[in-house]
Parts: structure tokens; sequence; C-alpha cells
């Protein structure tokens, strides 16, 4: 594959482009802000739509702000991805099923969602929407009941799923039915960097729709994973180092071989390491890096 066979096919951004700090050209207006982004990077994570639903008036700006080829990779609403919990419930006790933990939301509300990012759909900008499901929603029959929901309800979105609860992904059999499922949803299946924690899922490289595969870095930091892992609203500190990115890079090569597209998104801070580790992660894959990923070093 040649390099520009391989920009177009894995496309790497940050999570946000608006607090990357020392990466825009003095003075430059807030409003001018995306589209100077999009001269650096081929796609963003929109990370704001977990905390409330945009208008749709402003969505469509940000489809008019970038060329055609760019992509948004849009963060589903937390209401949608079962993060608002019942009136006074704290965190959840070990074994306790998500339905007595999160609020199961209207179907207006996806509606609402779906109107509200349509102008990204209209204009062939929409790259994925991802569902960021918290810890406590676990592998098992109403999880995948209230995973066809989300299909059923996100009517022809390319859709994409981030599991923080282990038993996804673990033993093998178990994540051989997820990627069932997944495929029959056609629900692109996240590779997942996580801090290291006994509760955390591994980095794995299973690809669950041809169309597209996601790889979401959340940084490797011990101790970090308590502080993330309930929301989108808190970020990891962590500068992943070239060795870090050349395991990163064969696994993206590895996803391009059996995907159309590889999406990969930096959600860490400082946001000059985000900028610095997907400069970097091109760099390395233009030189077509050798070797094997790993989760951890």
């Amino acid at each position: 594959m040649d390099q520009g066979d391989l920009a177009k096919q894995i496309l790497i951004g940050t999570s946000g482009w608006h607090r990357l700090e020392g990466f825009y050209p003095p003075r430059t207006r807030q409003p001018d802000m995306l589209s100077f982004y999009a001269e650096q990077f081929p796609v963003v994570e929109v990370a704001t739509t977990f905390q409330g639903i945009p208008g749709e008036d402003r969505v469509r700006e940000w489809a008019e702000a970038v060329p055609d080829g760019f992509v948004f990779d849009v963060l589903a609403f937390g209401g949608l991805t079962l993060h608002q919990r019942r009136p006074g419930e704290a965190a959840p006790l070990p074994g306790m099923p998500w339905s007595e933990v999160a609020v199961e939301p209207p179907d207006v509300i996806f509606e609402e969602f779906v109107t509200a990012i349509a102008p990204l759909s209209a204009a062939g900008k929409l790259g994925l929407l991802m569902l960021q499901f918290p810890p406590w929603f676990d592998w098992g029959p109403d999880s995948f009941r209230y995973l066809e929901r989300c299909r059923a309800r996100l009517p022809g979105l390319p859709l994409g799923v981030e599991f923080r609860h282990l038993s996804w992904l673990l033993p093998d059999a178990r994540l051989e039915e997820t990627l069932d499922h997944l495929i029959d949803l056609e629900i692109a299946l996240s590779a997942s960097d996580f801090p290291p924690a006994r509760e955390a899922p591994l980095l794995q490289s299973q690809v669950s729709l041809s169309e597209v595969a996601p790889v979401r870095l959340h940084g490797r930091k011990e101790g970090e994973w308590d502080r993330i892992a309930d929301t989108a609203a808190t970020l990891a500190e962590y500068p992943y180092s070239e060795s870090d990115l050349a395991a990163l890079a064969s696994l993206a090569l590895k996803l391009s071989g059996e995907a159309d597209r590889v999406h990969v998104i930096f959600n860490v801070l400082p946001s000059e390491s985000a900028v610095a580790g997907a400069r970097t992660l091109g760099e390395l894959l233009s030189a077509d890096p050798k070797g094997e990923y790993t989760a951890y070093e």
C-alpha cells in the first residue's frame, strides 16, 4: 500500500479541537479553529455531544467549516449510553444489573440526537457515531437488547461501540459471541487503549464492521482508570512514547487489512500530548513500521 492510500485509509486526529494549547497560530479566532484543524488532520472526535445534544445549526456550521473528505466521529449523548444514574444511586455494587443503576432514555431523546447530527450525515461528513458505555453496562441478554434498540433508533448511521466492562471481551468465547452480535447489528467494536487496571479491558484488534475500525487512545498511566472509567468528561494524562506509538502503528496497519478505514483518536491530556501523538503516529505510518502491538509495555 502506498503512502497516499494509507493516508486515506488510516485517519488520525484528536478528541476535540477547541482547547489545543499551542496548536493554533497566534490570534486565531475561535470560529476559525475548526477550519485550521482540518488543514492538519482528517478526522476529529466531537466529545461535547456526550454532555448535551447540540443545536442543529451549530452542527451545520461544523460541516460547512471543513472540506470534503474530512469526517467527524461524534460521541453519543451520555443519556443514550446509560450514563444517567437513577436518583440517589451512587457507584453501583458489584453484580448489580445496569437496569437498577441507569435511567433508560425515552425514544424522543434518540430522535432529538439524530436530528441534531443530521447536517453531518447529509454532508457526508459523519465518520462514526460512538456509543461509549459505562462500566456498569456488562455483557448479557438485557445489554444485547439495548444494543438492538440503539441500532433501531439510530437507523442508517455508522455506529461504533466502546465497552468498559471486561465481560464483553473475556474469555475468548465471550468475545466471539460479542463480535457475532455486533456483526449482525453492523456496529464497529472500538480497539480502546485504557490505563492499566484490574477492571479495565485490554487493547484488542477485532474488527466487527468492514467499513471502519475505530481506535480510541485513553493513555496508559497507572491509577488513571478510576478517574476516567465512568465518564467521557474526564481525560487521563499521558504522553504516548515513540515505542508506544510504534506498537499502535502496527495495530492500525493490522486493522487496515480488515477494514476500509481506521479512525485513530487521541483522547489524552495535556492537549500537546494528543497533538504530538497524532502527528508522530502519522509519521511512523508513513515509514511503514514493523513489529507487533501490545496492550502495555
